[in-house]
């Protein structure tokens, strides 16, 4: 009985272990304003991101520049990170960005080699 007992209760700890790492999985699916604070004063991200599993794509748009490209998006637990490729005036960057999703809100930073990293808040506005 005391054998049948020990391997019930470690299953059942095998099974919560599974369960809360799964429930810890944030997902940032949906309609975001993005919020950062630059050099250049703030300026405001629209963005739609669709994930599925740890994968992340989306679709941004940014008044300032040309053109924006997403790449490289994935997120694990509550951490997104992604790849924005940036047109401006002709010139290509590469922003790097991560951020700590929490529900419908999210803080993280946007970093560029040629210019530094700046804070970024987002706040989802759609499902």
């Amino acid at each position: 009985m005391n054998r049948i007992a020990r391997v019930a209760g470690l299953s059942l700890l095998v099974l919560l272990a599974m369960t809360s790492s799964v429930a810890a999985q944030e997902n940032v699916t949906g309609h975001w304003t993005l919020s950062l604070e630059s050099p250049q004063g703030p300026a405001d991200i629209m963005a739609v991101f669709v994930q599925d599993g740890t994968t992340v794509t989306g679709e941004l748009e940014l008044a300032i520049v040309e053109s924006v490209e997403m790449s490289e998006g994935k997120m694990e637990g509550n951490k997104l990170t992604f790849l924005l490729s940036v047109s401006v005036d002709g010139q290509y960057f590469t922003v790097e960005v991560e951020a700590e999703v929490d529900g419908d809100t999210m803080e993280g930073s946007l970093y560029m080699a040629e210019m530094g990293s700046f804070p970024m808040t987002g706040k989802r506005t759609e499902g």
